[in-house]
């Protein structure tokens, strides 16, 4: 069974705490999310899909912070920003 996966009675649960250095942006919380199926077999299925998708998600913020952090350095080092259209002071 994966380790995400979890029962409580006769629900299953897919829970997925966010990794360490996105904390800050997403919270420490695990997510957890109510699985619509009985058995531990569906859970199990339901609950590879979701990781996969999770995983994906986030890479792609992971990524994201990465190039929103190079971009907020670069536009402080040039001169984006600094409209030429507006008179010179």
């Amino acid at each position: 069974m994966a380790s995400c996966l979890w029962q409580r009675g006769a629900t299953w649960f897919f829970q997925l705490r966010p990794p360490s250095d996105l904390q800050s942006a997403l919270g420490a919380a695990p997510f957890r999310i109510r699985l619509p199926c009985q058995t531990r077999r569906e859970a199990s299925r339901f609950a590879r899909h979701l990781a996969g998708v999770a995983e994906r998600w986030l890479m792609m913020m992971m990524r994201y912070r990465g190039f929103a952090k190079m971009r907020v350095a670069a536009m402080r080092s040039s001169n984006v920003g600094k409209s030429r259209f507006l008179p010179r002071t």
